[in-house]
């Protein structure tokens, strides 16, 4: 089984959707024809979508040196490290003027069984009872923390903000 160490092509297009700024991107994809010339990825999606020739496609960090960095923007990628710094440490919700807030924390855990990774945002009394605002679980943590970032932007709250 191939471990993913970054979103792919369209998980990072997921992640664009919901506004993620493309620059907090640590990686990204570089896309080559059969000669060796870098294309854009639009360019390669249409010359190697509708024929039989190959190309190549690149997960590299973003300071890595040697490619056109015009295109580095094109195609971000984002490690399982840079997303988890995107995501809040706690939420906090003020249900009305009369309720006390609410903190719900952030918590990343594997299942019992090790198949799903839990991404959650929930409220744990001690003792008592735990309420989850938010909850995700895929088998791949990284497609788990790209639907929370998409719950959490849908839902209007705000990601940490990255340091370049």
């Amino acid at each position: 089984m191939i471990q993913q160490i970054a979103t792919d092509p369209s998980q990072s297009q997921r992640l664009l959707a919901c506004g993620v700024d493309p620059s907090t991107a640590d990686m990204c994809y570089l896309y080559w024809d059969e000669s060796g010339a870098q294309l854009s990825r639009e360019e390669y999606l249409e010359i190697f979508n509708e024929s039989f020739l190959d190309g190549r496609i690149e997960l590299v960090p973003k300071d890595f040196g040697d490619y056109d960095h015009s295109y580095s923007d094109d195609s971000p990628a984002w490690s399982l490290g840079r997303l988890l710094t995107m995501l809040p440490p706690t939420i906090t919700i003020n249900e009305d003027e009369y309720s006390e807030p609410t903190d719900y924390d952030l918590f990343i855990n594997p299942s019992m069984t090790g198949k799903m990774w839990d991404v959650s945002y929930s409220y744990n009394e001690i003792g008592e009872y735990s309420d989850i605002l938010y909850e995700t679980a895929q088998p791949c943590i990284i497609e788990s923390v790209v639907r929370m970032i998409e719950t959490l932007s849908f839902h209007k709250h705000k990601l940490n903000e990255i340091k370049q």
